[in-house]
């Protein structure tokens, strides 16, 4: 059986100000061609999420990786989160600082 392909990237849950929005859509596209990219060439649904990750964490428009909002104390602290679904497994990090992927 075939399956149907497709990914979904969103770049987080916040207001967007009407300035930021076309970089907001144009780096979740960016990820989105990225996942794209892996899934058409046959990876792996956890290579595509990595591959799409990876974009959104290299572009500062978005509140992860380099555009990531330092804490009151003014250091940037890392979580994240990843599951595949078929064989139900998952990995997690939190509190990460200094890591670039």
């Amino acid at each position: 059986m075939i399956r149907p392909l497709a990914i979904i990237v969103h770049g987080g849950a916040k207001e967007i100000a009407p300035e930021k929005a076309q970089a907001n859509r144009d780096g979740c596209r960016r990820a989105a061609e990225a996942g794209w990219a892996v899934l058409s060439g046959g990876g792996s649904a956890v290579e595509a999420v990595v591959a799409a990750m990876r974009v959104l964490e290299a572009d500062p428009t978005f509140n992860a990786g380099i555009g990531a909002t330092p804490n009151p104390d003014g250091v940037v602290r890392l979580d994240a989160g990843i599951m595949e679904g078929e064989g139900l497994q998952a990995g997690a990090l939190a509190c990460l600082e200094g890591v670039r992927l």
